[in-house]
């Protein structure tokens, strides 16, 4: 065929050359044309039982990739629609509990246990495609309160918190509590806003803190700041260990492992059929600890946490 496209071709240079005169630059290409005809038609040209095999590859590969970005698209779809729903009804049974019992309840635990069961369980336990794993939930004891700090690597990670059962007020950046419906609940359950990079915010969300530990009610601290882009532990901040200092309260450290997978840094994807796991470290009293020593107490902490972490890597 490549033969026949090639004299056809020449056919009609030849053919328009015989209508100018000999010395046209028409008549001087076709000398040029011998060799690479030669060239052309002795090329190894691949079969086209070859060619059919690697269209059959490509196509292939093209749909597998397309399949692979609808089924994605459709996880993210029915997560982000079932979180939707469940936040709505969250915040409606929420409003209702603080009308119903807000008098009773100036601490807002009724309103607390109502996100936990209905909200965070709902969507921890009841997604099938997010299995949590849960380890060393009986080093809590519950009748006391603790400075509760928690690596950062998703959005997913408060709702793995959620799922220890405890009451608390944890400290988020402002723009949650603008979220419609979501936001409304962290605020009728008193949840502690922080505006990042503005000192006043920053001093009024740890007086906020202080109050609540004194209330004998734990407070919840991510101690990095920010989530991490790739699950790897990032450098402690000093506001939780001053705290736990101060207020003379324990430290209780809770690892997670695999929320990056779940919803990534920077991203609204929701990965499918995730395993994430959650787990308890001893606690770390601090009676008797000056306000010099939250530098020692924030090392040992973040070596345990870089301990854990090296050994679930380890052994996963």
């Amino acid at each position: 065929m490549i033969e026949i496209r090639s004299q056809s071709f020449l056919y009609i240079l030849r053919t328009a050359s015989n209508l100018l005169p000999e010395e046209n630059f028409i008549a001087q290409f076709l000398n040029t044309l011998g060799p690479l005809q030669t060239f052309v038609n002795g090329m190894p040209w691949p079969s086209p039982l070859l060619v059919k095999d690697m269209l059959f590859c490509y196509t292939s590969r093209m749909f597998g990739e397309i399949s692979e970005k609808i089924r994605k698209f459709s996880i993210t779809t029915f997560a982000w629609s079932y979180i939707a729903l469940i936040t709505l009804l969250t915040n409606l049974l929420t409003l209702f509990s603080v009308l119903a019992f807000g008098i009773w309840d100036p601490q807002r635990k009724i309103a607390h246990k109502v996100i936990i069961h209905f909200w965070g369980n709902m969507i921890g336990r009841a997604n099938p495609f997010w299995r949590l794993h849960l380890e060393g939930t009986k080093q809590i004891d519950r009748k006391r309160s603790y400075v509760i700090i928690c690596n950062h690597t998703s959005m997913a990670d408060i709702i793995c918190v959620y799922n220890l059962n405890l009451q608390f007020k944890w400290i988020a950046k402002e723009s949650l509590f603008q979220v419609p419906f979501l936001g409304w609940s962290m605020t009728l359950a008193k949840y502690i806003p922080l505006e990042r990079g503005k000192t006043g915010s920053i001093r009024k969300s740890y007086e906020k803190a202080k109050w609540w530990l004194s209330q004998n009610m734990s407070v919840l601290i991510f101690p990095e700041g920010t989530r991490s882009k790739d699950g790897s532990l990032g450098d402690f901040k000093n506001g939780a260990f001053k705290l736990a200092i101060e207020c003379q309260k324990p430290i209780l450290p809770v690892v997670l492992r695999g929320n990056e997978k779940v919803i990534a840094k920077g991203k609204s994807t929701i990965s499918g059929r995730t395993e994430t796991f959650l787990k308890v470290l001893p606690p770390v009293e601090t009676l008797g600890l000056g306000p010099k020593d939250f530098q020692t107490l924030k090392k040992k902490i973040h070596d345990s946490y870089k301990l854990e972490t090296a050994s679930q890597k380890k052994n996963s």
